[in-house]
């Protein structure tokens, strides 16, 4: 079983005060507007409500609410003291491009839009998502350590060179591969290009997926939000189906 949550966030930068979107999970990133290097840890590590882990278990466990209680339940704004906040939202992954629903991903192999055609990232789990979640399958439209950045122009903004033979891309919406007008290779946009192009503050959706399939991974969601159901006033049937479905993991 597969599930996902669809996120956004972003980061407030100490030295100028301007926000900057993650288009991904993130342990560092550079300012959008003054290039001040921002050590997303580092500001979470004495927040008062947990860190970054915060959405993710301590005192709170989104994913395991999305789990247990489906896409009505879980729809979180959370403004973490530190200035990052993040918004979780229990949403099937759909195309940046053209908003088709996506199938789940192989990790590890090219995914495409089975709608426009357009390719779309997935990152496989390392260490900076661990820090957020070790129970993570992989992030679905973040590019890390992907694709091309923007070049320098001469006039205000930037401009996007093809990687084979040099000349200008034009965008295309949202879409993340180009193909080049004059050599014809195909170029994928890394995130320091998609946010470059499309720079409004936690505009950048992308999603973290969750798989499901044996006992053990299904026990560590049902810990997850037994030992935070003390902090929520969950209705009767609610604990109920929680107990209920912690029985069942006992009993497999």
């Amino acid at each position: 079983m597969l599930f996902a949550l669809e996120a956004t966030a972003s980061v407030l930068c100490p030295e100028c005060n301007v926000r900057s979107p993650l288009p991904g999970l993130r342990d560092k990133i550079t300012c959008a507007a003054c290039t001040a290097p921002i050590d997303i840890v580092a500001l979470a590590k004495d927040a008062r409500d947990g860190g970054i882990q915060y959405p993710f278990g301590a005192y709170y466990d989104a994913p395991a609410e999305a789990f247990f209680f489906g896409y009505d339940r879980v729809l979180k704004d959370i403004h973490d003291s530190d200035g990052t906040p993040m918004k979780l939202a229990r949403k099937d992954p759909t195309c940046p491009s053209c908003s088709a629903a996506l199938s789940a991903p192989t990790v590890g192999h090219p995914f495409f839009c089975g709608a426009c055609g357009d390719e779309i990232a997935v990152r496989a789990p390392d260490d900076v998502t661990r820090l957020y979640d070790p129970r993570i399958h992989c992030v679905m439209n973040d590019a890390f350590g992907r694709g091309a950045a923007p070049s320098d122009a001469k006039k205000e903004g930037s401009t996007l060179a093809c990687g084979n033979c040099g000349a200008e891309l034009v965008p295309e919406g949202r879409k993340r591969l180009l193909a080049c007008t004059h050599c014809k290779s195909r170029n994928f946009l890394g995130d320091a290009a998609y946010v470059k192009l499309f720079p409004r503050p936690s505009a950048h959706p992308f999603y973290i997926v969750y798989e499901v399939l044996d006992v053990p991974s299904a026990r560590r969601f049902h810990a997850g939000l037994a030992n935070v159901a003390m902090h929520y006033s969950f209705s009767d049937a609610d604990r109920a189906r929680i107990e209920q479905y912690g029985d069942k993991c006992k009993d497999r």
